[in-house]
């Protein structure tokens, strides 16, 4: 069994895997209150992709006094299904890596000439990655989160309310919490569907293909006007491609 860890700077992500199935997943903030959990799958090799690395070492200690084996860490030296079309590969997160190769290796044999592959993460930031016929990434977006734009909101104006999404109601809010709701989501969506509509006019664009995964993906797609494709698993999911992908 494979155990996936996805670390990102507010959750960790787990997957357990037996060979492409998801056989079992959580989130934690402290990995020492799951070792119990772990102890009922038969983990034989662990893969970890991480954007702080304090973190990523903290947790090699933990796991490392329970296995007699080294994680194996994905890293921009990495072997990639993709082929990285990025002026600083080695600025480039780790997690926009395996959430493009998780969309690749879900979608990838079927891409066709004129195709390409969109992958939205709704974490602490919102990235939106690019995939072109027939594996390139081409490199992508990245702005603040949909969290993140309310907590800047609330610590930085004194006279504005903590709010989340669930303040929102229509377009043109009626209040206060309302406006700030509004104003907060539309920004991700605007972004969105500009992105989007400016690769469905690219002249070489003929089929586009959105996946999105991440806290929020499940709440914002509903406002969405082309179709995506929820996974919630798609950065676990190319950890364990790229697993295979680099295992000797």
């Amino acid at each position: 069994m494979l155990l996936t860890l996805d670390i990102g700077n507010t959750n960790i992500k787990a997957g357990v895997f037996k060979g492409k199935d998801l056989e079992y997943h959580f989130i934690f903030a402290n990995i020492t209150k799951h070792k119990s959990s772990l102890k009922k799958h038969r983990i034989s090799s662990i893969a970890i992709s991480s954007v702080v690395p304090e973190k990523t070492k903290l947790i090699v200690k933990e796991l490392s006094a329970n296995y007699n084996f080294i994680p194996f860490i994905i890293n921009n030296d990495c072997k990639f299904n993709l082929k990285i079309d990025y002026k600083t590969p080695e600025t480039l997160g780790i997690d926009r890596i395996c959430s493009a190769e998780g969309a690749f290796n879900l979608y990838g044999n079927s891409l066709m000439a004129g195709s390409y592959l969109l992958t939205i993460d709704f974490g602490t930031a919102t990235t939106i990655n690019i995939v072109k016929y027939p594996n390139i990434f081409a490199g992508g977006l990245i702005a603040p989160g949909i969290n993140t734009m309310f907590a800047s909101l609330a610590t930085q104006s004194s006279q504005l309310p903590d709010l989340t999404f669930d303040n929102y109601n229509f377009i043109i809010g009626d209040d206060t919490h309302s406006s700030i709701a509004s104003g907060v989501i539309n920004s991700a969506v605007g972004l969105i569907e500009k992105v989007v509509s400016y690769i469905n006019n690219l002249d070489d664009c003929s089929n586009l293909i959105i996946y999105a995964t991440g806290g929020m993906a499940d709440k914002l797609q509903k406002f969405l006007s082309n179709k995506i494709i929820y996974d919630e698993f798609l950065v676990l999911r190319g950890i364990r491609s790229l697993y295979e992908l680099n295992k000797v």
